[in-house]
């Protein structure tokens, strides 16, 4: 006589998901941690955002991503350190962190905000980046843009490298606007802003 327990792979189940979770969110603890203790330390702060980039390109932290504190408090410390961040290794990191937040929740105005903030970066690299990631993270998630969607057609028609002065930076500015219209995104979304 055997005795079968149809509940057994369930338990197993859920105890490797609760397990999952509980080394997932200690890993995240440990990543916001380290960034918050090595904030605008760019010797710790670049691998901890490649790793993140990582993971998050691989959907390795799944769920995890997904909720609303981490993101809050991972979006936070971008802004943080891309406010003061001349790097530029660390700010390609940045972007792609940004755009791997939107990746995972597809109603992520802040970080939507933060790589649209990216749109008018010092930089003309990053501008460029922002918006080829931007772009790139459109036509992924919603099959049917076209080029006729109004963000779609503002990020080809601009040359994010070129540095706009006078009329051509109101345009510029005019244009980012539109594009956070767009995506239904407030000018203060990003309540952390310093």
């Amino acid at each position: 006589m055997s005795c079968k327990n149809p509940g057994f792979p369930l338990s197993t189940h859920y105890i490797s998901k609760v397990h999952r979770l509980i080394v997932g969110s200690y890993l995240i603890a440990v990543f916001l941690d380290l960034f918050k203790k090595h904030q605008h330390d760019g010797r710790i702060v670049l691998p901890l955002l490649r790793t993140l980039d990582m993971l998050m390109n691989r959907r390795c932290l799944g769920d995890l991503v997904n909720e609303r504190s981490f993101r809050a408090s991972l979006l936070e410390r971008l802004w943080k350190e891309s406010n003061s961040c001349k790097d530029i290794k660390c700010l390609v990191a940045i972007v792609s962190v940004s755009t791997g937040l939107i990746s995972y929740a597809k109603t992520n105005k802040e970080a939507l905000a933060l790589v649209c903030n990216f749109l008018d970066h010092k930089f003309p690299c990053i501008r460029s980046l922002a918006a080829e990631k931007l772009y790139v993270h459109l036509l992924e998630t919603d099959l049917e843009l076209k080029k006729e969607h109004a963000a779609i057609r503002i990020l080809l028609k601009n040359n994010w490298e070129m540095d706009p002065s006078g009329t051509e930076k109101v345009n510029r500015d005019e244009q980012i606007r539109e594009i956070m219209k767009v995506f239904e995104i407030k000018n203060d979304v990003l309540v952390f802003q310093s």
